[in-house]
Order: structure tokens, then sequence, then C-alpha cells
């Protein structure tokens, strides 16, 4: 079984217009994967709707359906940006020959399986993909943590450069301050000293008188 640890599950969408099909894929993979979400579409345009509507993560697509084929449909979501990356596992029971394999294999598909369904084959496929996705989503959420963090501590550094920048600005302030008062101090001791010696030139031609 498929051991996820996030707390959102991984969705599976699977695809096909016959109703038996949708009931008998949808209880192999919940038999098998207690810890996946299964949504259903039973047209390429309903899978493209969910497709633009929900979040999904693996697909699983039939290939003969009526108005829109597993083909179409699959080269419709690689030309969105929203779903382009999203595996995709062909399954049909019409198309099994080398021509329809390889053409799967160049709209993008992941895989490409063919009914009568091997449960064993299917589910350790299955099992294969949905661990390299839990394995990238672990390792995306852990590249977001680490930027969070990072961006965290260059906050924190230009904060205490802010806090370190004020106080050189407020020393500085202080140290102009001090130059200026100091200035002062010397331009008034050297007016107090030139009107000094006329008043002791005065005092003293007083006294002389």
């Amino acid at each position: 079984m498929a051991n996820n640890s996030n707390t959102n599950p991984l969705v599976i969408l699977i695809v096909d217009d016959v109703p038996s099909n949708l009931f008998t894929l949808r209880a192999l993979l919940e038999e098998h994967f207690e810890e996946v979400e299964i949504t259903e579409a039973n047209s390429g345009f309903e899978a493209l709707e969910k497709l633009m509507r929900e979040s999904v993560d693996l697909i699983i697509l039939d290939i003969q359906m009526p108005e829109m084929d597993g083909f179409q449909t699959a080269k419709l979501i690689r030309s969105r940006r929203k779903t382009k990356n999203i595996p995709i596992v062909f399954l049909t029971a019409a198309y099994k020959s080398a021509q329809f394999r390889n053409q799967g294999f160049s709209l993008g598909a992941t895989d490409y399986l063919t009914k009568p369904i091997d449960d064993y084959q299917l589910t350790t496929r299955i099992n294969s993909y949905l661990s390299i996705i839990k394995l990238e989503k672990n390792y995306q959420a852990e590249l977001e943590k680490k930027v969070v963090e990072r961006t965290q501590e260059l906050k924190q550094s230009n904060e205490t450069l802010e806090q370190t920048l004020v106080k050189l600005q407020k020393a500085q302030k202080q140290v102009i301050a001090q130059e200026k008062l100091a200035s002062l101090g010397e331009l008034t001791a050297g007016i107090a000293h030139e009107i000094k010696n006329p008043l002791n030139f005065i005092i003293n031609f007083s006294e002389l008188s």
C-alpha cells in the first residue's frame, strides 16, 4: 500500500466512458491504496473540467471514448500549464499495438497498460508512481520550508542592520553636537579674551590717572 505522510492524500483521476470499468478500477485502487483519494470522469471533456477545478496527482486514462478519445485528451492536458506535468497512465483494451503505444508515449504518457487489467502489474506500477510523486512533494515542501526559514533569517539580519544603522546615526549626531559645543566653547573663550584685553587697558589707564 502507498504510505503517504502528507496531510492531504494523493489524488488519482480515473477516466473511462464505461461505468463498470470505473467501478472495477476504483474498487481495485481503494483495496490497495487506503490513503489515496479517487475521483472519476466519464469523458475527456469531464476530465479536463475536473483538472481545471481540482488538484490531481495522477491520471489513469482510457483511450477509446466517444467525442474525445484518450489521445486527444492527453494532448490537451499536456498543452495547459496547470496540468502539463501530471503523470498519465494510459489503460486500454483496444489500442494494443506498438504503433498506438508509441503514440501514447509521444504524447507524454508515463505508462501504457492494456486490458484486461493485470491487478498486480497495475498496482505495482501505480505504487511506484505514487512513491515518486510523494517524494517530489516532500522535496518541494522541504525546499519551500528552507526558503521561508532563509527569508526569515535575512529579514532578522536586515532588522539588526537597520537597528545598528540607527544607533550609528544617533551616535554620529551626538558627536556632531559635542563638536559644535566644543567649537562654541572655544569661540566664546576667544571673544571673552578679546573683550577682556580692552577692559584691562581701560582699567589700567584709569588707575594710572
